[in-house]
């Protein structure tokens, strides 16, 4: 964040002359309960959403997936949520300048490209944790990618495992180490998420070039939603 580096699939490596650069004030970490998200909704208005550890972890980010099995977003589940502050010795600044950073830990969803979901398929989509060896499971997000939080409903008729993820003392003591194997996400549950996963909501500038892939439901044949723009490249 402190080079502006956009997303690539490819994992940037950071040198120890780069991390001396970085350094925390204080030595000090903050942790946080809440995290208030605020977005547009479909129809221009305001909203905000309130995500806390305990009872409304799951968020919603858009997705970077270029495969031919796209989805147009990517959830996580909040772990922690920190804030730092740092000083930067890279810059003309010199390290004078404090800088505070927001930080989500949190654990990555997984989706099955295999499952179809969506308005012709009848279903919702599902997703569920990754095993704890996979080195995606788990990372760092910044808070001002979300879009907003989710609903995720457990799928009940796929069970409890605990073979995903390990103990944790993350994880409240009431689960017995267990999580659902899959989650089905709540499209319905309201307005402008109906609209986040139908598509053309006049409100949702940054997935505008999702609508297409949208409308046909993520069935196949639906194009690249890179290139399903209009000559201005605006959304459908």
């Amino acid at each position: 964040r402190l080079w502006n580096v956009q997303y690539s699939e490819d994992d940037l490596q950071f040198s120890d002359e780069d991390r001396d650069l970085v350094t925390i004030v204080e030595n000090k970490i903050f942790k946080h309960k809440v995290l208030r998200v605020n977005y547009t909704m479909y129809d221009l208005r305001r909203e905000q959403d309130s995500v806390t550890l305990r009872t409304h972890p799951d968020v919603m980010v858009l997705s970077q997936e270029t495969d031919k099995q796209w989805h147009p977003y990517w959830y996580a589940h909040i772990l922690q949520i920190f804030q730092v502050n740092v000083r930067y010795y890279g810059d003309q600044t010199g390290g004078e300048e404090i800088r505070r950073f927001n930080i989500l830990f949190i654990c990555w969803f997984g989706r099955n490209p295999d499952l179809q979901s969506g308005f012709r398929a009848r279903r919702l989509p599902k997703v569920g944790f990754l095993h704890e060896d996979n080195p995606d499971a788990f990372g760092f997000l910044n808070p001002d990618n979300v879009i907003r939080g989710v609903h995720l409903i457990s799928s009940f008729a796929n069970g409890l495992t605990e073979e995903l993820l390990g103990p944790s003392f993350i994880r409240p003591i009431e689960n017995d180490n267990k999580d659902w194997c899959l989650f089905d996400v709540n499209i319905f549950a309201d307005r402008d998420m109906f609209m986040r996963f139908r598509g053309s909501g006049i409100g949702h500038v940054a997935s505008r070039h999702w609508d297409m892939f949208l409308h046909a439901d993520g069935n196949e044949g639906k194009g690249d939603p890179e290139t399903n723009r209009d000559e201005e490249g605006d959304g459908i």
